[in-house]
């Protein structure tokens, strides 16, 4: 599967990039096929995809530790609170749950 990315300056502020930047590492990006050239467009590979999906992936995962570390340090004051915190960072629970 691939998601169309406009070469134009429009559609690239749009997707939160800016252009200047996806130019100049539009070279680096085509050598380590994550985008390719259709026509006039440039499209994201799988490979492109799977890299751009992991990278959310662990921006949540280190944003959620920064939860838990904060609720860590909160146990203390608020111990019910920090372990149901916890208990959400490492298991798929419901909030009812924790």
């Amino acid at each position: 599967m691939t998601a169309p990315l406009e070469e134009t300056a429009g559609e690239t502020t749009a997707r939160g990039l800016d252009p200047d930047q996806v130019r100049a590492d539009l070279p680096t990006l085509l050598w380590l096929k994550l985008v390719e050239r259709r026509g006039e467009r440039l499209t994201a590979t799988d490979r492109g995809a799977a890299v751009h999906y992991r990278s959310l992936y662990e921006a949540s995962e280190e944003r959620l530790s920064e939860i838990a570390r904060f609720a860590q340090a909160q146990g203390t004051v608020a111990p019910d609170f920090a372990r149901a915190v916890r208990l959400l960072a490492q298991k798929p629970l419901s909030s009812t749950e924790a």
